[in-house]
C-alpha cells in the first residue's frame, strides 16, 4: 500500500513517512494538531508501520508466541476430535495412547477451572470430580476392554453374558437375536485379522435385524435378550476392529434407546413386584422371584450399557459424559446366586427378604469407607472402572 493512503495529511505533505502513532504521529503532535487521513487509518496492531526496534520486538515477541501456539494447535486437534460425536477415523486402536495425553498429569478438576465455586455445583456433580479415573490411567481402561472382549467368549462357551442369571428350569433355547449375535461374534473370533473380513456384512445385517425386532418386542425378556445383543455389537467396535461409522452410530442409537426403554420397564415391574407382594405374598411368591432376578438382570445390563459407553467415550474422545448417569444407577448388594437361593426358602416371606439396592456412588462410597458388599467379577469391574485398578488391587492386597 502508498505511502500517500497510509499517511496522515500532514505527513503526505512533507513527503515524510507517517508513524501512525496514537493518538496523533510524532510530526502532529508536535503541531499540536491532530492527524487527518485522506483513507481510513488501520485499526489492527499488525498492519501499522512499526519502527525497527519495535519491528524487532515484535519478531521476537511472535517466535516466542509462535511455540507457545505450537503447543496451543496440539492440544486443541486433540480437544476437537474428542468433542465430535463420532471420529472420522478408520481404525482406532483403544490401546494406544498418544504422546501427547500420556504427558498430562491429570484431568483439570471442574471446581479449579471455575475458580473455586465448587459449592454452587450440584453434589453428584461435585462427586464426579473425584469418581472417575483420569484419561491417562491405561492400565484401567486396558482392563475394562479386555473384560468386555471377556464377555464375547463367555458368550460363545454359554450363549449368554456373565451378568446374565438365568432362570431355574429354563430350558428354551436362544432366541434368534442372541443366535444372530452368536454367528457375528464367532466369525468375528475367527476372521479377526482377516484382509476382508466376512464378519462386517454379517455385523451390518445383525444390527438391521436388531433394529426390526426391537420394534416388535415389548415384554421383558425380549428387552434384556436385545441388549445383550446390542452390548455385544458395541463391544465389537470398542474393540477397535470395525471402522464402519455409520454402523457405530446405528448401534450407538439403538443401544441408548433400548437401554431408557428398559430401565422404564425394569422400574415398573419392580414397583408392581413390590405391591404384589405385599398385598398377597403367597399367591405372588412365584412370579415375585421370577421377576425379581428379570429385574436383577435388567439392572446389570443397563449398567453394562452405560459403562461400555463411557469407556469408549474415555478411550476415543477422552471424555467421561457418562459417568453422571452411571453414578446413579441401583447396584445389588446381594449376588445372584442369593436371589436364587432365597427363592427356594419355602415359608419366607418375600418381602421379608427383599436385597437391597444402592446407587453406584453409594456403592463406591461403601468400599472407600472401608465396606465391602459381596464381591464378584461384576462388582469388581464397578471398582475398577471408577477407582482405577491401582487403586483396587491396593486396597484388595493390603485386606487379605
Amino acid at each position: 500500500m502508498s505511502l500517500r493512503k497510509t499517511s496522515c495529511l500532514s505527513c503526505v505533505a512533507a513527503k515524510r513517512r507517517c508513524d501512525l502513532g496514537l493518538p496523533s504521529c510524532a510530526r502532529c503532535r508536535k503541531k499540536n494538531a491532530a492527524c487527518q487521513y485522506p483513507y481510513p487509518p488501520p485499526h489492527n496492531a499488525n498492519d501499522q508501520i512499526l519502527p525497527p526496534e519495535a519491528r524487532l520486538d515484535s519478531s521476537n515477541a511472535s517466535d516466542s508466541t509462535g511455540a507457545e501456539l505450537d503447543g496451543v494447535i496440539l492440544v486443541d486437534s486433540c480437544i476437537d476430535r474428542s468433542t465430535a460425536a463420532y471420529p472420522e477415523e478408520g481404525f482406532l486402536d483403544p490401546l494406544w495412547w498418544p504422546d501427547l495425553l500420556k504427558e498430562t498429569t491429570e484431568w483439570l478438576p471442574l471446581t479449579s477451572a471455575i475458580g473455586g465455586a465448587s459449592s454452587a455445583l450440584p453434589r453428584l456433580e461435585r462427586r464426579v470430580l473425584d469418581f472417575w479415573p483420569r484419561v491417562h490411567d491405561t492400565e484401567t481402561w486396558r482392563f475394562c476392554i479386555q473384560t468386555f472382549l471377556g464377555y464375547v467368549d463367555h458368550f460363545l462357551n454359554t450363549g449368554t453374558l456373565p451378568l446374565v442369571e438365568s432362570l431355574p428350569n429354563h430350558q428354551e433355547g436362544p432366541p434368534p437375536i442372541l443366535r444372530e449375535v452368536y454367528g457375528v461374534c464367532a466369525a468375528y473370533r475367527t476372521c479377526q485379522h482377516a484382509t476382508r473380513p466376512f464378519y462386517l456384512q454379517l455385523l451390518k445385517t445383525g444390527v438391521n435385524n436388531a433394529s426390526a425386532s426391537t420394534l416388535l418386542h415389548t415384554e421383558l425378556q425380549d428387552q434384556l435378550d436385545n441388549l445383550q445383543a446390542l452390548i455385544l455389537y458395541y463391544i465389537l467396535f470398542l474393540a477397535g476392529s470395525v471402522s464402519d461409522q455409520s454402523v457405530f452410530v446405528q448401534v450407538d442409537s439403538m443401544l441408548a434407546q433400548n437401554t431408557a426403554d428398559l430401565e422404564r420397564t425394569e422400574l415398573e415391574i419392580r414397583q408392581t413386584s413390590r405391591e404384589m407382594s405385599w398385598l398377597n405374598p403367597e399367591d405372588s411368591s412365584g412370579d415375585y422371584w421370577k421377576n425379581r432376578v428379570l429385574c436383577e438382570n435388567a439392572r446389570r445390563l443397563i449398567m453394562a450399557s452405560y459403562l461400555v459407553r463411557a469407556v469408549y467415550a474415555v478411550v476415543y474422545f477422552h471424555r467421561c459424559d457418562f459417568i453422571k448417569y452411571l453414578a446413579g444407577l441401583p447396584v445389588s448388594t446381594q449376588s445372584d446366586t442369593d436371589l436364587c437361593l432365597e427363592g427356594d426358602i419355602d415359608g419366607q416371606n418375600p418381602v421379608e427378604s427383599v436385597s437391597g439396592l444402592v446407587s453406584y456412588d453409594e456403592f463406591v462410597s461403601v468400599w472407600e469407607q472401608g465396606g465391602l458388599f459381596h464381591m464378584d467379577e461384576f462388582r469388581y469391574l464397578l471398582l475398577v472402572a471408577c477407582k482405577g485398578l491401582g487403586t483396587v488391587q491396593g486396597r484388595l492386597l493390603t485386606s487379605l
